[in-house]
């Protein structure tokens, strides 16, 4: 007899976390429809820490074209807000 997960519990449970990302990812989106600072994308989805939901969901959005900067020439700016590509 095995023990463990079997590979059927092992590929839902990433299939699972990969919904679960891009739920997260589509919400940002649509939030961002209106231009928002980091802050208030990280207060609507409950994160807490700003640096795990921009490593972990604003940079590959950004990378991938679908999330914009307001201020592209100061990526870094402290009045710097994010809006979803029309």
């Amino acid at each position: 007899m095995k023990l463990g997960p079997t590979v059927s519990d092992q590929v839902s449970d990433q299939v699972s976390a990969q919904v679960k990302q891009g739920n997260v990812e589509g919400r940002i989106l649509e939030y961002c429809i209106v231009a928002r600072t980091k802050k208030e994308i990280a207060k609507f989805m409950g994160f807490n820490n700003l640096t795990y939901m921009t490593r972990k969901y604003l940079k590959p959005l950004l990378e991938e074209n679908k999330l914009l900067y307001t201020i592209p020439e100061k990526p870094r700016s402290r009045l710097q807000k994010y809006v979803t590509k029309k």
